[in-house]
């Protein structure tokens, strides 16, 4: 049985190293050097090797995880490498002790299943926290993963994306349900930002990029100049939205009731390639009789469903892209925009983004890993992108 020690002991080995570092540090007065304009560059240089020689020794104790905590997926790497999670934001609870009873892909297999003592609870709405706790209780089990797999003695250092227009305040809840499910240190990044350091964009490069993101609760766009944000909008418009426009076009034109579990299997099925021409059973519920009912689609009735909030989507990046200055929009022309998330697989989307923007839209395999890959490339090479990581708590 493998012994652990206990925080408190944690808590006194990092103050007393931290200690004595600090008591240690070449003093102000070393007469070893002149006293010059050299001296205080020379104990900068003292404390900064030794504040490295600290973190390195802590790191040794810890790890490092990338977190995409997206309102449909949740992804988790270990140092930089280990997928440790990439499955569906929600978790079933108990309704009654308010415990966790399962996470992830089992939790949404019991979807429009549960016991009345039960709850599927999506803990992220709209790109940031709609519930505390079980956010909390889920980024744990995320924790507690990583240590399984890598048993470490001092909390872990989390690298998390966090969307565009993300308000102060649902920062500082992101920042204290990590803390409270027991990270020692947080840097939260931009998903701009590590989506094109994902795409392996040279983000500093001197020329703007753009990156659409359309998950499953926002559709994000950002606009970037030299590594920093020059624009940035989120749009209450994404993927399931198109199930809730799905179930409701088929309810009004077919006279069927589908369940949250059948429409979002539908809306996937369809947006397979070359999907078009296939033919799909849509079974669920007359609305007419009460009775079970199921009706034979082909893949582009489907799609034509969905293409009204498409055209909204399009409209609304085209008005926010236009807002550009004319050298952004140029270099934007010039180097084509980037559609990731996944929803960017949604028929027709693509197509009618280039018609609209005049510009080659690229996609990817797997938009919705994106994001997450570029976490764990900032953790993989923290020197070069280190001031995405030294701000913890805030933007970068």
């Amino acid at each position: 049985m493998k012994k652990t020690i206990p925080q408190e002991k944690i808590d006194f080995l990092e103050d007393s190293i931290q200690n004595f570092f600090v008591n240690e540090s070449t003093p102000l007065t070393d007469t070893s050097f002149p006293h010059n304009s050299n001296t205080h560059s020379y104990q900068k240089e003292q404390m900064h090797s030794k504040k490295t020689w600290l973190e390195t020794f802590i790191a040794r104790f810890s790890n490092t995880i990338a977190i995409d905590f997206g309102s449909t997926k949740t992804l988790a790497f270990l140092n930089g490498s280990e997928c440790i999670m990439k499955e569906t934001s929600t978790a079933t609870i108990n309704n009654d002790t308010k415990q966790i009873i399962s996470i992830g892909n089992e939790s949404k297999r019991m979807t429009g299943r549960t016991p009345l003592n039960l709850s599927v609870i999506e803990p992220i709405k709209r790109g940031v926290l709609a519930d505390f706790s079980i956010a909390e209780q889920m980024l744990a089990h995320i924790l507690r993963q990583a240590n399984i797999l890598s048993p470490k003695y001092i909390g872990p250092f989390v690298i998390a994306s966090v969307p565009p227009a993300i308000r102060s305040i649902e920062l500082q809840a992101y920042h204290d349900a990590l803390i409270s499910a027991g990270a020692r240190n947080i840097a939260c990044v931009h998903s701009g930002i590590a989506a094109l350091i994902g795409l392996g964009v040279d983000i500093w490069a001197p020329h703007s990029y753009c990156v659409i993101d359309i998950g499953g609760g926002i559709t994000s766009s950002v606009i970037t100049s030299g590594g920093e944000i020059l624009q940035q909008i989120s749009i209450p418009k994404a993927g399931n939205d198109f199930n809730v426009l799905l179930q409701k076009s088929l309810r009004d034109k077919y006279a069927i009731l589908i369940g949250s579990r059948t429409v979002e299997d539908l809306k996937i099925a369809v947006m397979q390639e070359h999907s078009q021409t296939k033919r799909f059973i849509v079974r669920g519920k007359s609305t007419e009789t009460g009775l079970p009912l199921e009706i034979d689609m082909r893949a582009h009735e489907v799609q034509k469903l969905l293409y009204p909030l498409v055209k909204e989507i399009v409209r609304d990046i085209a008005q926010f892209i236009n807002t550009a200055p004319a050298e952004v929009q140029a270099d934007i022309q010039e180097q084509a925009v980037f559609l990731i998330g996944g929803g960017s697989h949604v028929a027709g989307i693509k197509k009618l983004l280039e018609l609209t923007l005049h510009t080659e839209i690229v996609t990817v395999d797997h938009p919705s890993t994106i994001v997450a890959q570029g976490l764990t490339r900032i953790l993989q090479d923290p020197e070069r992108y280190k001031e995405y990581v030294s701000a913890p708590s805030t933007i970068s």
